[in-house]
């Protein structure tokens, strides 16, 4: 999700990003990257994938939806290795 976040802000900074910007910065992964963006609808795509304009609104949105997200996976990974690893050393 970094790349999303990158790809985003630097479509902001530069009021638009090319496909050929976006693939420097994705490599790989940058039809899925796009694929991603495009599903969000946190910005205006043109022709051959050029981002033409961030929404800011949406854009906040998504960004505090991730983090929600990246909080509940961390949450359950903590979780997974309490009642995995930890709860059993104990009740040895």
């Amino acid at each position: 999700m970094n790349k999303v976040i990158n790809i985003l802000n630097a479509a902001k900074a530069n009021n638009g990003l090319s496909r050929e910007e976006i693939e420097r910065i994705c490599g790989k992964e940058t039809d899925a990257v796009l694929a991603f963006i495009r599903n969000s609808g946190v910005c205006t795509m043109g022709i051959r994938d050029r981002i033409i304009h961030v929404d800011d609104g949406k854009f906040a949105l998504l960004l505090d939806e991730l983090k929600q997200k990246k909080k509940s996976k961390f949450s359950g990974v903590i979780k997974w290795v309490m009642e995995n690893i930890i709860a059993p050393l104990i009740k040895s």
